[in-house]
C-alpha cells in the first residue's frame, strides 16, 4: 500500500469516515478531527512508521499531502542515518 493510503487508512479509522472521503478531502480540518483524535492519529503514525513527530511538525499538517511529505522526509532521514552507521 502506498504511503498516502497508509496515512489515509489511519485517518479513516480515527474519524470513522470511508477511505474515499479521506482521500478526497481538501484538508484534514474538514474531517472533523478534534485535538485528541489528531494526537491519536499522530501516535498511530509514529507507531506504524517507527518515527517521532514533533509538536511543531504536527502543527504544519493540514492536508494529506502534508502528512505524506513529512513521513517521506522522516523515513528518508532515518534511512540515511541507518546507512551511515
Amino acid at each position: 500500500m502506498a504511503l498516502r493510503e497508509d496515512v489515509a487508512a489511519i485517518l479513516a479509522r480515527a474519524t470513522d469516515l470511508p477511505l474515499e472521503t479521506i482521500l478526497g478531502a481538501p484538508d484534514v480540518d474538514t474531517l472533523g478531527l478534534d485535538s485528541l483524535s489528531l494526537y491519536d492519529v499522530l501516535f498511530e503514525l509514529e507507531k506504524a512508521f517507527l518515527l517521532e513527530i514533533s509538536d511543531e511538525e504536527a502543527g504544519q499538517l493540514h492536508t494529506l499531502l502534508d502528512f505524506e511529505a513529512l513521513l517521506q522526509r522522516k523515513l528518508a532521514e532515518a534511512a540515511a542515518v541507518e546507512r551511515s552507521t
